[in-house]
């Protein structure tokens, strides 16, 4: 670790029984280090419920219908569970690699079906927020409207990357370059 109590926590860590069902979880979270800034917060909302969800069992003792009955606890937001589904799967897999179980129990595990949107904006609605907007979230919304990009993306945008070309944008997400005239 970085700091003493970061070094004290990854020693306790790596020295509890690799059955320890939190320490696995914690483990398994060192290799979310390197995703997107949104991804991460996304996985650290859920860590605690995936912490207590199976904080009863050890490692090797959950099962394929246990993962799909605690994800049926989140049916009603597939995204969420989606989210579980796929933080769950690394976890195991990294519990195959330190001994703490034998198979990964979310791998034959179904994701959910994820609705598209059902609706967007009015055009009575979004200048209804427009003009109740600050100066600066005025400009943000204009942007994101005549480029189409996502909120995080247009946040990004400095002064150099507005040329005679046009808007140069380089998407968190997909880590895709464009140029919008």
């Amino acid at each position: 670790g970085k700091t003493y109590n970061q070094a004290l926590k990854a020693y306790a860590i790596k020295e509890s029984p690799t059955g320890n069902w939190a320490a696995l979880v914690e483990l398994a979270y060192e290799d979310f280090s390197d995703l997107k800034p949104n991804t991460q917060t996304q996985y650290d909302r859920i860590r605690p419920r995936i912490t207590i969800g199976f904080a009863d069992f050890e490692p090797h003792e959950i099962t394929g219908t246990h993962v799909v009955q605690f994800l049926d606890l989140y049916r009603k937001t597939p995204n969420t569970a989606n989210r579980m589904l796929s933080v769950l799967r690394t976890i195991f897999d990294r519990g195959m690699r330190t001994g703490a179980c034998d198979i990964n129990p979310a791998f034959t595990v179904r994701r959910f079906a994820e609705g598209k949107r059902k609706r967007y904006l009015e055009d009575n609605e979004f200048a209804a927020i427009y003009d109740k907007a600050n100066p600066v979230i005025k400009v943000v919304m204009l942007l994101c409207y005549l480029t189409g990009q996502r909120i995080g993306d247009v946040l990004k945008i400095r002064r150099s990357d507005i040329t005679d070309d046009g808007i140069h944008i380089e998407q968190e997400k997909t880590g895709s370059r464009l140029v919008v005239e």
